[in-house]
């Protein structure tokens, strides 16, 4: 993963995790344990891929409302194809979506 622009920005990008992992936990990634490569890692701003988990995406709304602009990115479970284009209506249009689909037809109702 690529350094940030600065350590203004990390720090941003820190504080919002942080108010996020209040609700979503994370599954994946370490903030602390992480290698970079051909950089100093002190001198950088540097911040490994994180994954969290919202379990309950429909109450638990923090994932919809703080954009960390980062690596990072959320899990939410959906039960429908309409779940999920209303979870990602939740996000206003501000936040970024991806849904992964063998079904041309789901791709397109998606969009």
């Amino acid at each position: 993963m690529g350094a940030l622009i600065n350590r203004g920005q990390m720090a941003r990008v820190r504080e919002h995790l942080d108010m996020l992992i209040q609700e979503t936990p994370i599954v994946f990634g370490d903030l602390e344990q992480f290698e970079t490569v051909g950089a100093s890692r002190e001198k950088g701003a540097f911040m490994p891929p994180i994954l969290l988990l919202n379990d309950n995406p429909f109450s638990k709304t923090l994932s919809h409302e703080t954009e960390c602009f980062g690596p990072i990115s959320t899990l939410m479970p959906y039960s429908s194809l309409e779940n999920a284009i209303e979870l990602a209506n939740m996000g206003k249009g501000s936040l970024v979506s991806t849904i992964c689909s063998h079904d041309p037809k789901i791709m397109r109702e998606y969009c």
